[in-house]
């Protein structure tokens, strides 16, 4: 089998002249592209003669070209054996040109895509527009949930629950409200969001933080994570002393209707604040634990450059998480069951900052490999 790709980072409109098909010879570099990268077969062996097959130009099939003799009539007999390139792969019974999926898969990869533009572009109606999205869906689902759980001893993770599907005002009863759940870690940004139908409660939160953080781990939260009994599963729990966001209701609704630009002013100066002078003077000390660690933060840290920093009761980090999500997920035309794509996109696409297309296809090789008698067969 050929040597695949280790890495190759193209910028968009390098990989429009590259691999577009109606210029010459790109339609094979988009396939010299998927073997590369592991999607398609680099070399077929035929399981009957145990040599190998070769490429027919004029069709994406494989042909076993050798020849057996009749021991009776001592005639050459051509071995029938013939296979079809796609087999087993993303591409089996996709009646798509493989140069098209490939631009295809690099305009889903931006943050702002359409399916106008694909089908305009790439001539695609729009139910196949609709499938190749569904596909390119079930490869990121597929890479977020082998996704390992995060955290770890001594790591401090951010979680959080935001609502990024709401009621609008005047629009009768809320139904579908959707709320996400996450984690990330403060340091390595490595995270996770978890979407729920209707508002999420401790009964959902806690197996969320037990599938995907590890014991051991520092979960930092927002007053409302306060009664999680966190510290008997194995963590440690520091409550960020910052202005609770207001619930996302109708009650909030109508009251954001009727801010005025002041205070709305107010309010994005306090989410970046843990405290005024004045507030940190008159809140009262409710959470014990989470005094006595900041505390003996404070006594610690002499200078800036302490190991203890990271430790701060705050969440800025996971609430830059879902300013990320709501610009990427959050638009016109958005239907709440398709909340899992959309997340999963975001993610797969946030961790890999670069060499999207690379990284993509390499998810696709594993998870259609081609198992297109790959390797010699024996025949003893």
């Amino acid at each position: 089998m050929a040597e695949l790709c280790g890495g190759c980072d193209l910028p968009s409109w390098e990989i429009f002249g590259k691999f577009h098909g109606q210029l010459p010879g790109n339609s094979a570099n988009a396939l010299q592209f998927l073997r590369e990268h592991g999607v398609l077969p680099s070399r077929v062996w035929c399981p009957r003669c145990g040599v190998p097959c070769h490429l027919r130009k004029d069709s994406p099939r494989w042909y076993c070209s050798s020849y057996t003799v009749d021991k009776n009539s001592r005639k050459r007999i051509r071995c029938n054996f013939s296979i079809s390139d796609y087999k087993d792969t993303f591409f089996e019974r996709a009646h798509v040109e493989p140069w098209k999926v490939v631009l295809f898969v690099n305009h889903w990869l931006r943050k702002h895509w359409d399916h106008a533009e694909v089908i305009n572009n790439l001539k695609f109606s729009t139910e196949t527009s609709v499938q190749w999205r569904k596909n390119c869906s079930l490869v990121t689902e597929t890479w977020l949930e082998r996704q390992e759980a995060i955290g770890g001893h001594g790591v401090v993770v951010e979680i959080d629950r935001k609502l990024v599907w709401k009621r609008r005002p005047k629009e009768g009863k809320s139904k579908n409200q959707v709320w996400v759940f996450g984690g990330i870690e403060r340091q390595t940004k490595r995270s996770f969001v978890i979407p729920f139908i209707d508002k999420i409660g401790r009964e959902a939160v806690l197996p969320a933080i037990t599938e995907n953080i590890l014991p051991g781990s520092v979960v930092a939260c927002g007053a409302w994570g306060a009664s999680l009994p966190l510290q008997k599963l194995g963590y440690t729990l520091i409550i960020a002393q910052e202005e609770e966001e207001e619930e996302e209701s109708e009650e909030s609704n109508e009251l954001h209707a009727l801010s005025t630009p002041k205070t709305q002013e107010v309010k994005e100066e306090a989410r970046y604040n843990l405290f005024t002078p004045k507030e940190e003077a008159d809140t009262p000390d409710t959470h014990p634990f989470t005094h006595t660690l900041t505390n003996s933060i404070t006594e610690e840290s002499n200078t800036p450059d302490t190991a203890s920093a990271h430790l701060l009761p705050h969440t800025h980090t996971i609430r830059e998480l879902w300013q990320d999500l709501k610009d990427w997920v959050r638009r016109p035309g958005m239907r709440s069951e398709y909340l899992k794509e959309y997340i999963s996109r975001f993610l797969f696409i946030r961790h890999h900052k670069e060499q999207h297309l690379h990284h993509f296809f390499t998810e696709v090789a594993h998870y259609f490999p081609p198992h297109a008698h790959l390797t010699k067969p024996d025949l003893t």
